[in-house]
C-alpha cells in the first residue's frame, strides 16, 4: 500500500512539474539504480518513466566527485545517497525527491 502512495505522489510530482515547465534532472546515479532493478518488468516501466520525465540528464564530473567526498566527511549517508545528493546540488536543483527513509533522516 505505502508503495502505490509514494508511486502515486512521484508521478504526481512529475506531470505537476511537466505542465510548470520545471526541470526534471536525470543523472548516471539514476541509470545505474534503474539498472540494478531486478525485477525486468518493473525495471522496464521505471526505465521508460524516467527517460521520458527527464528534461536534463547531469554527467559525472571531478565536482560531483569532490561533493561526494565532502559530503561523505560530515554525513552518514550511504554511498549511492550521496552521489543523488551530489547530482542534485552540483546541478543546484531547487528540491531531491526521495521515498527513501533512510536518506530523508540523515
Amino acid at each position: 500500500m505505502i508503495i502505490h502512495i509514494e508511486s502515486e505522489a512521484i508521478l504526481s510530482i512529475i506531470n505537476y512539474s511537466k505542465k510548470n515547465n520545471f526541470q526534471i534532472i536525470g543523472s548516471p546515479a539514476l541509470d545505474y539504480e534503474i539498472e540494478n532493478i531486478s525485477n525486468f518488468e518493473k525495471r522496464a516501466k521505471v526505465k521508460f518513466l524516467y527517460e521520458h520525465s527527464i528534461t536534463i540528464k547531469q554527467s559525472y564530473s571531478s565536482n560531483i566527485a569532490e561533493q561526494v567526498q565532502k559530503l561523505s566527511n560530515r554525513t552518514n549517508i550511504r554511498s549511492l545517497d550521496l552521489f543523488h545528493l551530489a547530482f542534485a546540488e552540483c546541478s543546484n536543483a531547487d528540491l531531491l525527491i526521495t521515498t527513501d527513509k533512510k536518506f530523508e533522516n540523515n
